[in-house]
């Protein structure tokens, strides 16, 4: 399985309408992006097995968790350009970009 093949399979598990479906195809888009050849073949193998957490392992790159992985570099850490990525204009609105809570609590 190539690369185009995993990102393709992935993107069509996430969906396509919703702004936070949009949202998640672009992280796909980076986080295969910025992986080796030998890490993809390595996801693949693991995923197949159902070793997932061994496969966040390989995506995280050396982080020890997500909060790590985005406060590194390697994907969005502000609020607003999260909420830009995955909300829709409204929402956006609603939160004041990120700035509140998603939901009403």
């Amino acid at each position: 399985m190539n690369k185009k093949e995993i990102i393709r399979r992935a993107k069509n598990m996430v969906g396509k309408k919703s702004a936070w479906a949009r949202g998640l195809r672009k992280y796909i888009d980076e986080l295969m992006e910025d992986m080796s050849r030998e890490s993809r073949e390595i996801l693949i193998t693991r995923a197949r097995r159902g070793e997932f957490c061994k496969a966040e392992e390989i995506l995280l790159g050396g982080a020890a968790d997500w909060t790590s992985y985005s406060y590194g570099g390697c994907s969005l850490i502000y609020d607003g350009d999260v909420c830009k990525r995955l909300a829709t204009k409204s929402e956006q609105r609603r939160t004041r970009n990120g700035q509140l809570p998603p939901n009403a609590w």
